[in-house]
C-alpha cells in the first residue's frame, strides 16, 4: 500500500464521517420540525 494513499483515505474517511454526522443532525432537526 502507498503511504500517501492510506493518508488520503484516512482524511477522506474523517471528512465523510463529519459530513454524515452533520447530515444526521440536520435530519433529526427536520424530523422534529415535521
Amino acid at each position: 500500500m502507498n503511504l500517501l494513499l492510506i493518508i488520503t483515505r484516512s482524511i477522506a474517511a474523517k471528512k465523510c464521517k463529519k459530513i454524515v454526522s452533520e447530515l444526521s443532525k440536520k435530519k433529526i432537526i427536520i424530523d422534529i420540525i415535521v
